[in-house]
């Protein structure tokens, strides 16, 4: 680029050299002709006898037209330059509105594509969500949708049956007929993307409703809430209707413990003073007949013998049977020392090893004497089922305190069971041994704990309220 400006460049110097030679010769043709002719040929006054004021004009001309020529050939190759540079610049003008454009084509086609795109995916939004209106149309359940700012948005024919049009109404005073939100209301939760399930009474139709609220994502993006409302009026009446029922039979079960206890109480007093007496009396007749006896009646004082000591045992078989009807021990001695002689009966009938820590808490004077007895019921019948069915070597009892509770705790080392199956024993009606261990600990306000797992052992634990200085008696 830059030779062929020096080209360009010297070529129009050498174009402006030759008018100042061709004035170079035309003055030394008119010198000639007017005041050099005879002193000498035209050739040397052209070139060799030029005078000295000549050469210096015609320099001085010959000098301007080159500097002019110079100054038109900068300025041409200038003007040169800034055509190359234009021409560039129009080329890669012209290349980068050709990429644009193509660059702009392309965006086109892409943004075509797009939107056909976008009318399909709107397509198929729209038909589903013709779909989910067909379908929440023909739901048994109510159905509403509401936005952010509370409007509602759809609601199903069940929603309209129940509550009435809509008519413009924000939900709160569609459905409640408040003015407020509801303070129970779930929307800001559900607005944040969460699921939620409660239940809620409607003043208005009287009905509680089961509600699931979820998010659904509108077509500009933002979150609604749809809301179904299932009627568990009947339910509810159902399931209070059996907590009512469920409370008078826990009432009428513990009417029939406490009966049975007294009941238990009677039965005892009866054998101990009335079949107790008598058996006391018959022993005393036995002895005066063996002892009025000839010395040759040896064979009836035998038998006299035999009969007393048959009569002993009847009477220890009652005792026991009183006892266990009534145990009389917890009225004498105590709940702490009632439950230590059970423990040392169990031992002594089972063979089975039975140690009991109560840990210092006073459990004689920190309940009335029918809780007591319902203790030691329970306990009795832990006992019986640890001896006929543990099989176990081992049984530990401890009471302990925690805060105003006492826990009493009876665990044994034996073989365990399936606690499912048990409970599904006492469940169907073969066995009513847990049932009503659960129903004293109820009675005592408290609670039974059954844990056990087969190859190692049974623990029951029954937590009961303490009672400051309560004292009673049955």
């Amino acid at each position: 680029m830059k030779s062929r400006s020096k080209k360009t460049e010297y070529r129009v110097i050498f174009i402006s050299s030759i008018p100042g030679l061709i004035v170079w010769i035309l003055d030394a043709a008119l010198d000639y002709v007017y005041f050099y002719k005879g002193r000498g040929s035209f050739p040397e006054l052209l070139f060799l006898h030029v005078p000295v004021h000549e050469i210096y004009i015609r320099s001085v001309i010959l000098g301007f037209f080159i500097l002019f020529g110079v100054f038109i050939s900068r300025k041409i190759a200038r003007l040169k330059e800034a055509e190359d540079g234009l021409q560039k610049a129009k080329d890669k003008l012209e290349l980068r509105v050709t990429e644009r454009t193509e660059e702009l084509k392309n965006a086109v086609h892409q943004l075509e594509f797009e939107l056909h795109e976008r009318r399909k995916a709107e397509e198929a939004v729209q038909l589903e969500r013709n779909k989910l209106k067909s379908i929440l149309d023909t739901m048994q359940d109510g159905v509403y949708i509401v936005n952010q700012q509370h409007n509602i948005q759809y609601i199903n024919p069940v929603i309209e049956k129940e509550f009435g049009p809509i008519n413009g109404r924000k939900c709160h005073e569609y459905l409640n007929a408040s003015e407020e939100v509801c303070s129970r209301c779930k929307n800001q939760e559900v607005f944040s993307g969460k699921s939620a399930r409660w239940e809620w009474h409607s003043s208005r139709t009287g009905k509680t409703y089961d509600l699931s609220d979820t998010p659904i994502l509108d077509m500009d993006g933002t979150i609604s809430k749809l809301e179904i409302f299932h009627d568990i009026t009947e339910r509810k009446q159902m399931e209070d209707a059996l907590k009512i029922s469920e409370e008078q039979l826990r009432y009428l079960s513990s009417q029939l413990l406490t009966v049975q206890e007294s009941e238990r109480k009677r039965i005892s007093r009866e054998l101990h003073d009335g079949l107790g007496g008598g058996l006391a009396i018959l022993k005393l007749r036995v002895n005066f007949i063996k002892k009025n006896l000839q010395e040759d009646q040896a064979g009836l004082r035998a038998e006299c013998e035999e009969d007393v000591q048959l009569i002993d045992r009847i009477m220890e078989d009652v005792q026991r049977l009183s006892r266990d009807l009534s145990p009389s021990v917890v009225e004498d001695l105590g709940l702490s020392a009632a439950l230590r002689w059970l423990s040392g009966i169990f031992t002594r009938n089972y063979k089975i090893s039975a140690t009991f820590d109560n840990d210092g808490v006073d459990i004689d004077h920190r309940f009335s004497r029918q809780d007591q007895i319902n203790i030691y019921r329970i306990f009795q019948e832990a006992f019986t089922n640890i001896g006929k069915h543990s099989h176990a070597k081992n049984v530990t009892v401890a009471v302990e305190k925690h805060e105003d509770r006492a826990s009493f705790l009876i665990r044994d080392d034996g073989k365990g069971f399936d606690l499912n199956q048990v409970q599904r024993k006492d469940l169907f009606g073969k066995g009513l041994g847990l049932a009503t261990m659960a129903e004293r600990a109820r009675m005592l306000g408290g609670f039974l704990d059954l844990r056990s797992q087969e190859g190692k052992g049974t623990q029951v634990t029954i937590s009961v309220p303490l009672k400051a200085g309560q004292e009673g008696s049955l």
